[in-house]
């Protein structure tokens, strides 16, 4: 097969159908005159002649692009991907851009205005167990992720193309080419290699489809399903307002509340509806949202009694008379009330206690004895049988006001109370002759009714006993409190302001009902925009989708150079672009990378103009004219001249030395075709 130098823009008119090497190697089976060439000092000889032949072409491969006839058909469409019509490549990254605009909105949206409302149904009931937090994360991705994908897809078109946009280009090195494989390095190791050949566009799409690994994480927090309150109106029937009740001589209210007392200290049970015994407030009641399920709180203006216990601790130490088994006891309290109490101690018991009512020196001497001040003492025997007592006194007083209050709907307890104001409507309660006098609810008259007396004296029992009941409870027992200057201090303010405050529930409040102007605040389910994770999301969407409409519109103009038939990347596709360029006849089956790169170094690739093959040219080398070479194709054409390398590595010569019946691969045989043309000569 000679070696044969064209340029592959060559005037078709004249060109003849080629023959292949099979049809040469025939013709020399059969006799025919051999046309084996080779060079000697820079001219060409052949078998027919002793003459000098034309100069020989430099090139180390057959290129028969040139040859290629025009299809008989209508010239094949340049292929363009549907992933790369206009329309997709425009409207992916200009989704993207209004997906980045639009969550920049929702975020802003969302702390403007404390989230969004979630429907009234309830999640459950339309997708099933499935939690709303799943859902706020999964659906966006359904948005976004397509997009991210769809993205990805277009920069593998891209690194696909690229290649071939550098060869239209003309003059490109084999590394930049056709050794270079954009798709196999993928996205991030992409990122250098363009940089290292400047290839920008690539540059870019490589680094915006690396953002699109981002989007999902970003995508699954952006959205937050938190409890917040939400406030709305709400009119509302208070159903009580302060007054005396007409029941409070049988004594009913004081005992409930000191049952509810005794029992709150051993059961811890949680306070009532409008209570709030921790700071000793009573408010009259209204009426709360009927709404099943509601997680809320309701707040309104309302009266309230307040009731302050005022209690100290004694002005000295108590004094203790003990002879046999009856015990004295006398305390003085800081106001100079004194007092003296007498009990007999028994073996059966080692604690005792009590309340009783004091006189104070400023107190009217016409003061019943359920307005007076009381002193609740404790008495307890300890080692070796020493006396050791406690006393508090307590002079309770009440006080109303304007107060808001905010309740729960669900239980009803007061979470939380803003005095507001003294002006209170009339009553008799806090004006007139009781003029916020409290009854101490400890201490009351004999009555001849048994039934009160009985109410009476459960009463002024259990009020002591459940404060014992208390001090037993605190940490370190009865032993600590006791030893503690403020222990036994604290456990009957505590005890007492409760059971006075539970008792002016039922004594001071009267029904009378009034509309009110509330607000319930529910505790609903909002879906939030997360700032940090919206903000992130957003700039990666605008900007692959800014960089990407710019990407796109260049390199669509640049693959209107790249005529290929059909897609890149096949076998099939990748060998007809270069089956007749004649420099794949450099490589073999066996070479790796590194090979091809040293084979092909000195080539400079580009795509023919007319049929889109990947042709070569030697970088520097001296190519003879178009012409002479489209004349010397046309005479191998006709048997008149074909030139050939003696070069052993040569195909060519191999092939012509297989024609003429001598053995290649044999090394005396090397040189035998040109010995054996000497001798016979040429026709």
């Amino acid at each position: 097969m000679s070696t044969v130098t064209s340029s592959h823009s060559v005037d078709h008119s004249q060109s003849h159908p080629v023959g292949d090497f099979g049809s040469l190697q025939g013709k020399a089976q059969a006799g025919d005159a051999r046309f084996s060439t080779y060079t000697t000092a820079g001219q060409t000889s052949t078998l027919y002649s002793q003459g000098p032949g034309s100069p020989m072409s430099p090139r180390r491969f057959r290129d028969s692009v040139h040859l290629i006839e025009p299809s008989n058909r209508r010239p094949p469409q340049r292929f363009d991907p549907l992933i790369m019509k206009l329309p997709v490549v425009l409207a992916s990254p200009l989704s993207m851009f209004i997906l980045g605009v639009g969550l920049e909105v929702l975020a802003s949206l969302s702390k403007a205005q404390g989230g969004f409302r979630l429907p009234g149904v309830r999640i459950s009931t339309v997708f099933g167990d499935v939690s709303t937090q799943f859902l706020a994360s999964f659906l966006p991705t359904l948005i976004i992720i397509p997009n991210a994908i769809l993205w990805r897809e277009l920069d593998w078109m891209l690194r696909s193309y690229q290649p071939f946009v550098v060869l239209s280009q003309g003059g490109a090195k084999a590394e930049e080419t056709i050794l270079l494989d954009y798709i196999e390095l993928g996205p991030l190791l992409a990122i250098p290699r363009a940089m290292k050949y400047k290839h920008r566009i690539i540059l870019l799409s490589s680094l915006t489809a690396v953002f699109t690994y981002l989007f999902q994480p970003l995508t699954g927090s952006i959205f937050q399903v938190r409890q917040t309150p939400e406030t709305r109106s709400w009119d509302t029937t208070r159903s009580e307002t302060i007054g005396l009740s007409p029941e409070i001589g049988n004594l009913q209210g004081f005992l409930a509340a000191a049952g509810y007392v005794d029992a709150h200290v051993t059961h811890d049970l949680e306070e009532p509806e409008f209570i709030r015994s921790i700071t000793g407030w009573a408010t009259g009641k209204f009426d709360f949202p009927q709404e099943p399920g509601l997680n809320a709180t309701v707040s309104a203006v309302t009266n309230g009694i307040r009731t302050n216990v005022n209690c100290d601790n004694p002005a000295e130490p108590p004094v203790v008379t003990r002879s046999a088994s009856r015990v004295t006891l006398a305390s003085r309290s800081l106001q100079g009330c004194s007092h003296t109490t007498t009990f007999n101690v028994t073996a059966d018991s080692d604690i005792f206690y009590g309340v009783d009512a004091v006189v104070c020196p400023d107190s009217p001497s016409d003061m019943i004895i359920e307005h007076r001040p009381v002193m609740f003492w404790f008495y307890r025997t300890v080692d070796g049988g020493v006396g050791d007592a406690r006393t508090v006194f307590c002079a309770p007083n009440l006080e109303g006001s304007e107060v808001e209050v905010v309740a729960s709907v669900d239980t009803g307890r007061i979470l939380a109370l803003n005095r507001l104001s003294d002006q209170v409507p009339f009553n008799d309660v806090l004006n007139g002759d009781n003029a916020g006098k409290a009854m101490n609810g400890v201490v009351f008259a004999e009555s001849d009714n048994s039934f009160i007396q009985t109410r009476a004296i459960a009463t002024n029992l259990l009020v002591p006993s459940a404060i014992l009941r208390h001090i037993d409870k605190q940490e370190g027992g009865r032993d600590a409190v006791f030893a503690r200057p403020n222990g036994v201090l604290d456990s009957t303010v505590e005890v007492y302001r409760l059971h006075l405050t539970m008792a002016s529930k039922t004594n001071y409040f009267v029904p009378g009902e009034v509309t009110l102007n509330g607000q319930v605040v529910e505790i609903v389910p909002r879906l939030w925009v997360d700032p940090f994770p919206a903000h992130f999301l957003a700039a990666l969407l605008i900007l692959t989708g800014f960089i990407g409409i710019f990407l796109h519109v260049i390199n669509r103009k640049q693959r209107k150079k790249v005529h290929l038939a059909c897609v890149p990347g096949t076998i099939a596709g990748t060998v007809s672009l270069a089956s007749h360029s004649g420099w794949p006849q450099l490589l073999t089956p066996y070479d790796n990378l590194y090979d091809m790169e040293q084979k092909l170094s000195s080539l400079r690739f580009s795509l023919d103009k007319r049929t889109g093959a990947i042709i070569a040219d030697d970088d520097g080398s001296s190519t003879p004219d178009e012409r002479s070479q489209d004349a010397e194709v046309r005479m191998s054409l006709m048997n008149t001249k074909i030139e050939v390398s003696p070069n052993p590595e040569s195909s060519s010569f191999a092939a012509f030395q297989t024609a003429a019946g001598v053995e290649p691969w044999k090394e005396k045989n090397k040189w035998k075709l040109f010995r054996k043309r000497d001798s016979s000569g040429s026709s």
